[in-house]
């Protein structure tokens, strides 16, 4: 009986404690979306100051944004399916990710050094996120994936045109019906064709 009356007692404190201290339940207070937003630019230029500098040009710091992102961990986990800043922000801190999470810390900071992204996804069926980047302002666009798996000689995806990443794709099928990088090429037109015309 007086191990009831300690868990009731421990379940009281508990209460109040969870009551008066939210984060304590797991709670944490949101945080304004604007100091969100200057957290996640914060912490992306922390990092491009470890790995840019003022002598690179625009191609070498793409490639020391894909290492970097690449040598991040693969686990199948989502932070923010919703937010892709959040899922970028928490795949930098936890060294750990899924392909969406690659992309969003590969956009993070891409968009921090002044390029222009668009959000790439798989269309036959299974599920792959990756960048297509501008470095130039729009005129030109290639495809950007650092996933831990598209690793090799013939499998760094950085900064790769529409037939380079057509033909890695064909040679790293997924089965015998799907490709690894199968998009909606109009659609991907499109959205180029917005950001020229804002």
């Amino acid at each position: 009986m007086k191990w009831l009356k300690t868990a009731v007692f421990l379940m009281a404190v508990l209460i109040v404690l969870s009551s008066a201290f939210p984060a304590f339940a797991g709670e944490i207070p949101a945080v304004p979306d604007a100091s969100r937003t200057a957290l996640y630019h914060e912490f992306a230029d922390l990092i491009l100051r470890k790995i840019t500098d003022d002598t690179m040009d625009d191609y070498e710091k793409c490639c020391a944004v894909y290492d970097y992102v690449h040598s991040i961990h693969y686990i199948d986990i989502v932070y923010s399916e919703e937010d892709w800043r959040e899922n970028g922000y928490q795949m930098l801190m936890q060294r750990g990710g899924d392909c969406f999470g690659y992309y969003s810390a590969s956009r993070l900071l891409l968009e921090r050094l002044g390029y222009q992204v668009i959000e790439m996804q798989n269309s036959n069926g299974f599920t792959h996120y990756w960048c297509l980047v501008s470095t130039d302002g729009g005129l030109t666009w290639r495809h950007f994936d650092p996933t831990c798996w598209s690793w090799g000689s013939d499998g760094y995806l950085c900064m790769v045109t529409d037939e380079e990443l057509a033909w890695y794709a064909q040679c790293h099928p997924i089965d015998a019906w799907r490709v690894t990088h199968d998009w909606d090429r109009m659609q991907t037109v499109l959205q180029i064709e917005e950001i020229w015309n804002n």
